[in-house]
């Protein structure tokens, strides 16, 4: 357990190699070939995108497939850079969009290898849709890519291993077995918005996939791996109000043996209805010896029927006991329940940090869960100036939320950042004063400001200023007087033209 909480403890130094955008050097140069008409400067011309790449995959060089605005029906596509760089660019998301026929129920899409495709939205059909991908990736990079699926059953969005996605959004249906993204190990995916009932998964044993700044809503599994490893920071998972949804997910219900983790540092898990779990650790086939961990850090929990959940038991001939592990530092949790079957260790895991508040987010109601001023999550995670650098917003990561003048990193996928400090002098007015002439020695002023929370200060003539309340009273002789009134801000700023009044007693 000690080397469990020891390798939690550096969540926080643990950045996925994920979010880095394509550049140019991850473009093909060289020649261009367009279709249709986008902008660009092109070295030839194809009557369609089929035969852009039967050109590029011909010539021996590095090519640029360049496509204009409108729907492209003659997919599937198969992009194979393994000779030369090919790169695939449309001229924006939602305006070049690549499909194929309804008549056709092509498995993959869009298949890319050692390749890069970009700028552009896949549309899958409707029609014999069951097992339909929109987009394969082997050593490949996908950058500002759209799915889209409506009415589809059993969809994958993207697929892929070795590979980068980065800036894409996948928005499947819920309730046919969607998946937003598949990965099979060393996949990094940043900067990303999935829905679809499975929001990622993971399975390759020995192998681990990256999340960073990714948006899921998902109504089945937000983030799961069966074997093998997921990192994933700076995400929001939501679960809606989907019965038995789980946000994090470490689980195989097969026989396999091979172990799995989830390592999540900033994440914020939220949603869920009936039998709905926040963190679920699942080792507890009964004819397999399995091991199930998530680490959880700089994080909250805080909607599903149970926030964490851990459960592990085996039949005794497995030779050993069975494990499910839980182990958090500096997170935000409610519920939680570990059950040890026979021949199983279930076990939560608490270290330092932990808090059980409501998070104060932002505007929960309309999806906003951004912490709000005054949250009691603001600084509150692990210390040190270490860590991750953005949070879900790209925004820095390390701010003085709570502007106490030291820098600490909030809880879960969003940092908040300093008020901006306040430079704007208070006004100040006299709401009642007595007449221009007076003949008693007795006088009253009261006086306002159009900021809350302000003092004032009072003189009379050429007296010091002094504190003082509305209403003031002076005791004042003969002759003529001034009486001013100014007002000061929580941040010292003091009116500069104080609320002036003059009067003489007779």
């Amino acid at each position: 357990m000690l080397r469990r909480l020891t390798i939690l403890a550096v969540l926080a130094v643990l950045t996925v190699a994920a979010g880095t955008a394509l550049s140019a050097t991850a473009q093909a140069v060289g020649h261009t070939i367009c279709v249709g008409s986008p902008v660009g400067a092109c070295d030839e011309q194809a009557g369609s995108v089929q035969d852009a790449i039967t050109v590029a995959l011909n010539n021996g060089a590095a090519n640029t497939i360049l496509v204009g605005p409108g729907t492209y029906s003659d997919g599937p596509y198969d992009l194979d850079g393994s000779a030369a760089e090919i790169t695939l660019r449309g001229s924006g998301e939602g305006v070049t969009t690549l499909t194929a026929p309804a008549s056709l129920s092509p498995e993959f899409y869009v298949v890319a290898y050692n390749a890069n495709v970009q700028n552009l939205s896949i549309a899958l059909n409707a029609t014999n849709s069951s097992g339909d991908r929109a987009l394969s990736l082997d050593t490949s990079t996908a950058d500002h890519v759209a799915v889209t699926a409506p009415g589809t059953t059993n969809v994958m969005g993207i697929v892929g291993s070795q590979s980068t996605v980065s800036h894409a959004s996948i928005q499947l249906p819920f309730g046919g077995g969607t998946t937003g993204i598949q990965g099979s190990g060393n996949m990094t995916v940043s900067d990303t918005s999935i829905t679809a009932d499975y929001g990622f998964k993971h399975s390759s044993a020995a192998a681990s996939d990256g999340l960073s700044r990714v948006r899921i809503s998902a109504d089945v599994r937000g983030v799961s791996t069966d074997v093998g490893d997921i990192d994933v920071d700076d995400t929001l998972i939501d679960l809606g109000t989907a019965p038995g949804a789980r946000g994090i997910s470490v689980e195989n219900l097969n026989n396999s043996a091979a172990s799995k983790t989830v390592t999540a540092n900033h994440v914020t898990i939220v949603g869920g209805g009936a039998g709905s779990y926040g963190v679920y650790a699942y080792a507890a086939r009964a004819t397999a010896l399995q091991q199930s961990t998530a680490f959880i850090g700089n994080s909250i929990v805080r909607g599903p029927a149970t926030d964490l959940y851990a459960v592990a038991g085996n039949d005794g001939a497995e030779g050993g006991t069975s494990t499910a592990t839980i182990a958090l530092l500096y997170s935000d949790w409610h519920s939680q329940s570990a059950v040890s079957q026979p021949n199983g260790s279930a076990t939560i895991a608490v270290g330092t940090g932990r808090l059980d508040v409501d998070p104060g987010f932002r505007d929960a109601a309309h999806g906003n869960y951004r912490l709000a001023p005054g949250s009691p999550l603001v600084d509150k995670g692990m210390p040190g100036t270490s860590g991750l650098s953005l949070d879900l917003d790209g925004s820095p990561r390390l701010q003085d939320g709570n502007s106490d003048g030291t820098a600490v990193r909030d809880l879960g996928a969003y940092e908040l950042a300093p008020a901006a400090p306040d430079t704007t002098a208070p006004g100040t007015a006299i709401s009642s004063h007595p007449k221009k002439r007076v003949t008693k020695r007795r006088v009253t002023f009261g006086f306002t400001s159009d900021e809350a929370s302000v003092t004032f200060q009072c003189k009379l003539d050429g007296k010091a200023w002094r504190s003082c309340t509305s209403p003031t009273r002076y005791r004042v002789t003969r002759g003529l007087h001034r009486f001013q009134v100014r007002a000061i801000d929580a941040a010292h700023n003091v009116d500069a033209t104080p609320a002036t009044f003059r009067f003489r007693r007779v």
